[in-house]
């Protein structure tokens, strides 16, 4: 028989499978990570801005 061309049909098959579950993965951890980062930046920000608001507030 003809092994060869059956086990690049299957060899094309998986990598057209791994490539469409990364692409899937990716797709579903790229908004995660963006808020992520949103939740970490906007941390950062109330943190910064905690101690001016207790300083404008202990002075009135």
């Amino acid at each position: 028989g003809g092994l060869g061309p059956v086990l690049d049909r299957i060899a094309a098959f998986q990598e057209a499978q791994v490539s469409r579950t990364i692409d899937l993965i990716s797709r579903l951890i790229e908004p995660a990570m963006m808020i992520v980062i949103g939740v970490v930046i906007g941390g950062i920000v109330v943190l910064m801005y905690m101690p001016i608001f207790e300083i404008a507030s202990s002075i009135q």
